[in-house]
């Protein structure tokens, strides 16, 4: 039987195959992208509620899943989720979905 070869990380024991899955993972994640993510969170944030509200339908309606990026980023777009049943079915073991708001008062 071959061992499987792997690298010393954060002294655990990771695979190879885990190792070239998250960096090829990385390689998706573009830093302009995510900067334009921080930058156009904070110019919404300057805009009546009720223009962010329409901002949000409108990219909904042309982009219907999240799309989010996690630490070292942090930013992440929300759509409302309409299926609860289905969207809990997609989350992996020990996920659940938690109820939040964009806007106060929802």
């Amino acid at each position: 039987m071959k061992k499987r070869k792997t690298k010393q990380f954060d002294n655990k024991q990771t695979s190879l195959s885990q190792v070239s899955f998250s960096e090829e993972v990385e390689k998706l994640i573009d830093p302009i992208n995510v900067g334009t993510i921080h930058f156009v969170q904070q110019l919404n944030g300057l805009l009546p509620k009720k223009i962010q509200r329409k901002l949000m339908d409108s990219s909904s309606k042309k982009i219907p899943f999240m799309g989010f990026v996690v630490e070292p980023y942090a930013s992440f777009l929300c759509y409302e989720i309409k299926d609860e049943k289905r969207a809990s079915d997609l989350l992996s073991d020990n996920f659940e979905l938690v109820k939040s708001a964009v806007f106060e008062g929802e």
